[in-house]
């Protein structure tokens, strides 16, 4: 119905103005957008290998890939939008249940390899952006950019991210003690806090190990 239309144009128009927001909060660029596994049948990621002459092919999209480079280094960020709710468990990834997130961040970076290859590539964050309209709680006394931002930061996408300061400064620049953009606060001491959602590099590798292996197992099981 005619309301429908409406709500609906008012989500994708606010989707855009936040997503706008996120990326200018940082230092990434988009690097790929709706890339199908269709499109890049050579990587390893997509083409899981299961025995010496079996193999198992990966079907997905991923919905947005950023990128931040350094000199050295280039940093990788995964993007996959959502209608409702969802967040990073460890829990559900260890029994198989959460892997596409980081199935999309092996293929990336597989990616980002070939077209930096003197570089090395780190993933920085694997994230979700919900696709709604939030509602926030206001005062009379709130002026148009006050509510703006509180919207902004109902809109914050979930996820994980790189523990490393330089990524996490690369992705939201300014923000104090409780980020807009992505799912970390900090203490008053400048330390993390607990209700932060994040990975020290190393262990962005294990999960990554992990989930090749549990593809493995879930391919030659069928």
């Amino acid at each position: 119905d005619a309301y429908t239309i409406i709500r609906l144009k008012r989500i994708l128009c606010r989707s855009a103005w936040a997503l706008h927001e996120q990326l200018a909060a940082g230092s990434f660029r988009p690097s790929g957008i709706e890339l199908s596994f269709d499109d890049i049948p050579e990587l390893d990621a997509v083409n899981v290998r299961l025995a010496e002459k079996s193999r198992i092919r990966l079907q997905g999209r991923i919905d947005r890939v950023d990128v931040c480079e350094e000199e050295d280094k280039v940093y990788v960020k995964v993007i996959d939008y959502k209608s409702g709710n969802r967040d990073f468990s460890l829990a559900a990834l260890y029994y198989g249940l959460q892997l596409q997130l980081v199935v999309y961040m092996n293929a990336a970076v597989e990616m980002e390899e070939k077209d930096y290859p003197d570089r090395k590539v780190v993933p920085a964050a694997m994230l979700y952006y919900r696709v709604h309209d939030p509602l926030v709680e206001g005062e009379e006394t709130d002026t148009p950019e006050q509510i703006q931002e509180k919207i902004l930061a109902g809109l914050r996408m979930t996820g994980v991210v790189n523990a490393d300061e330089k990524i996490v400064e690369s992705l939201d620049r300014e923000f104090g003690t409780k980020s807009d953009v992505i799912p970390v606060e900090r203490k008053k001491d400048g330390s993390f806090s607990a209700r932060s959602s994040i990975l020290e590099e190393n262990d962005f590798r294990v999960i990554s190990d992990y989930v090749n292996l549990k593809i493995r197992e879930i391919g030659s099981g069928m």
